[in-house]
């Protein structure tokens, strides 16, 4: 699964909803959305990917507009600040091993009057909210953390981890998120809880933890 955050640098970008997680809207310029670790960067300003192939190594990667490129780990950002109109978050706060840090590093890279467009899922409580670990829907809510953990070791490929999150899943629920946001220098100008399409005449604010499917949202600097 592709995960990570991607800050584009650059002046008036998009309006409105263009950097939403459906495909990008025709008025964005190309390389706003870049999935690849070598973006190829617009003709100037910059293009920030920071990327989590694991949730301990989280990388960013810069291309300025000479053509240069830096390169560091997240927790330890000595980049510039106050440099990202818009940043768009794919898939990632369900596996951050710090998601209040990586709001903090947000906060710190946009520019006044920027944004944050967030779209991950699915939350844990979800059918198949343990990713690898729901065999079956459920399946990481009715088994120990330690047993799927093991059993996750056995596959081909895969290296023994100590806990879920060792293993890159942070147990994000709907409502945890919304309380670190609160506890963030953000607050939400939009939120949606996307529910599972079969489930949505059930879907409501008391059962929207099991029936959530994304959680999408814009985040903005509080005032």
């Amino acid at each position: 699964m592709r995960r990570g955050l991607i800050v584009v640098v650059g002046a008036a970008l998009v309006a409105g909803a263009a950097l939403m997680p459906a495909a990008p809207a025709a008025a964005a310029p190309a390389w706003s959305i870049v999935p690849s670790a070598n973006p190829p960067g617009p003709p100037s300003g910059a293009v920030f990917n920071i990327t989590c192939p694991a949730p301990t190594t989280c990388f960013a990667i810069a291309r300025t507009g000479s053509g240069g490129w830096t390169k560091g780990i997240v927790e330890q950002w000595d980049g510039p600040d106050g440099v990202a109109d818009v940043i768009v978050c794919l898939d990632s706060f369900e596996h951050f091993e710090r998601p209040a840090d990586i709001l903090r590093l947000m906060h710190r890279l946009l520019k006044p009057g920027g944004s944050v467009e967030v779209a991950f899922g699915p939350p844990w409580y979800h059918p198949y909210g343990g990713h690898l670990f729901s065999v079956f829907p459920y399946a990481h809510l009715l088994f120990s953390e330690r047993a799927l953990v093991t059993w996750r070791g056995t596959l081909p490929g895969k290296e023994p981890k100590t806990s879920f999150l060792d293993a890159g899943l942070n147990k994000m629920t709907v409502r945890r998120f919304e309380q670190i946001v609160r506890e963030s220098p953000f607050r939400f100008t939009r939120f949606e809880a996307v529910p599972i399409r079969k489930l949505r005449p059930v879907a409501n604010r008391l059962s929207r933890e099991f029936t959530t499917s994304i959680v999408r949202c814009r985040l903005e600097p509080r005032p």
